[in-house]
């Protein structure tokens, strides 16, 4: 009996170590494997939000996902507690999670009615088998289990967990360089905590994260305060917490695959597949800046074909991006819509043009946004036409509503650059999120204290 249960351990512990040496040292939101498409992560019916909850209220996240291989898999899932930079915290999961520690994706869906087939798998978070027990960064983490030890990591989505202790108060202020003030914004904030809550050494314990529109790939990671007096903790930087300003995002509204959005020039129905042709697009730099509601790089899925006979006709081809807007939120939506939002909305292959007199030969150009996971993907990577003077690229888009911007990379200095095609202008309308982070001497973990979300522009 003692070998079996010695046997057992060994076992286990080598599948542990194995998973171990196939995950990262530091987490980001990754898709692995290249049959995996439109990975999403937001707040429920709401999809144009951040994947940020409060501990211990009743609000919950929606995960979701496509499987292009058409053919139903074993996919698990737990979630990783991680310190501010998002390595891997020293916490055991049964410190942080309460019920199983892994859970069976069940949900999921045969597409129906379309071109590309796909089986949609689906997810809410915190649920009855798994719920999280503790405030900081989270990490979902989604393997394909072929049986035995044989587990895979296919998908990496990270959230935040926060429990308020105290008020986050902020301000958008000039930056100091004159040569900034028209192209960036610069931000003031500090938080007040509770009269209860005594930090004791403010300098070590309370680090801060800002983020501009959600993105981590330009994020300020880890900032300590330079002044504290009893309860308030400031941090006020002179050019350290400051962004490009960018410009509002470039639109691309394909939720009809039948009638052509304003960016669409043609749209060709093939035996096997839809082909969208956009309209070239011109570079910004320079250009003026145009106040426009948009999505901050986001994106959102819906199938405009499937509800164009809907009583709530506000959604149609001319739409405001308001009514857009309203209409991504689920409220009025029944089951049935759902799932055939989910399952219906088909796959299209949309060329992309820049238009450019010359190529640029010490620089790589990308499409860049939340369908790209913020990052430089090869499938987006623009080729340069030196007869029609234009980059193109083509990718697979699933329909709905994006935004996205063309990055500029220095092929010396691998860095996202969107000011080059771009430009930035001080006006332009952001998402700022500022973190708090707290972890008292002797505390194993960082924990989420305080959040703030500010819009600039207004």
């Amino acid at each position: 009996m003692f070998i079996q249960k010695a046997l057992l351990f060994l076992f286990f512990l080598s599948a542990q170590l194995l998973l171990a040496q196939n995950e990262p040292s530091v987490y980001e939101d990754k898709v692995y494997k290249k049959n995996l498409r439109t990975v999403r992560l937001h707040l429920a019916s709401n999809q144009v939000s951040y994947p940020i909850v409060q501990l211990g209220v009743s609000n919950a996240l929606e995960f979701y996902f496509d499987d292009i291989d058409y053919e139903v898999k074993d996919y698990v899932y737990t979630v990783q507690l991680c310190n501010y930079d998002w390595t891997p915290s020293s916490l055991s999961e049964l410190e942080y999670i309460e019920g199983f520690t892994e859970g069976d994706i069940r949900n999921y869906d045969y597409s129906t009615r379309v071109n590309t087939q796909y089986v949609h798998y689906r997810l809410t978070l915190p649920n009855q088998d798994l719920r999280w027990t503790k405030s900081g960064n989270y990490v979902l983490k989604v393997y394909e289990d072929r049986g035995g030890r044989d587990k895979e990591l296919v998908i990496t989505r990270r959230f935040m967990v926060v429990e308020n202790i105290g008020k986050v108060e902020s301000q958008f202020v000039y930056p100091a360089k004159t040569s900034l003030q028209q192209s960036h914004h610069e931000i003031d904030f500090r938080i007040v905590f509770d009269e209860n809550q005594k930090i004791r050494s403010p300098l070590r314990e309370i680090k801060a994260t800002v983020l501009q529109n959600g993105r981590w790939d330009n994020a300020l990671i880890g900032m300590s305060p330079n002044n504290f007096i009893n309860n308030r903790i400031d941090f006020n930087y002179q050019d350290k917490i400051i962004f490009p300003a960018l410009k509002e995002w470039r639109e691309l509204d394909i939720r009809s695959l039948r009638n052509r959005s304003n960016q669409v020039y043609e749209i060709n129905q093939l035996e096997d597949m839809d082909e969208l042709i956009l309209y070239a697009d011109k570079k910004r730099t320079f250009g003026a800046h145009h106040s426009l509601i948009d999505l901050n790089g986001k994106y959102a899925i819906q199938n405009l074909d499937l509800f164009r006979r809907r009583a709530n006709t506000n959604i149609g081809s001319g739409a405001s991006l308001s009514d857009i807007l309203a209409s991504f939120g689920r409220s009025s939506w029944t089951d049935d819509d759902i799932r055939r939002n989910s399952t219906q909305n088909d796959y299209a292959l949309v060329h992309f043009a820049l238009e450019s007199p010359t190529e640029y030969y010490d620089a790589d150009l990308y499409i860049f946004g939340a369908m790209t996971d913020w990052e430089l993907k090869k499938e987006f990577k623009l080729q340069y036409d030196e007869q029609e003077k234009i980059y193109f690229s083509e990718a697979w888009l699933k329909q709905g509503y994006y935004d996205y911007m063309y990055a500029y990379v220095d092929k010396k200095n691998p860095k996202i650059d969107l000011a080059e095609l771009e430009g930035n202008w001080f006006e332009t309308e952001n998402d700022y999120q500022i973190v708090i982070y707290y972890r008292p001497a002797g505390d194993r973990y960082d924990r989420i204290v305080g959040f703030q979300q500010v819009k600039s522009g207004q």
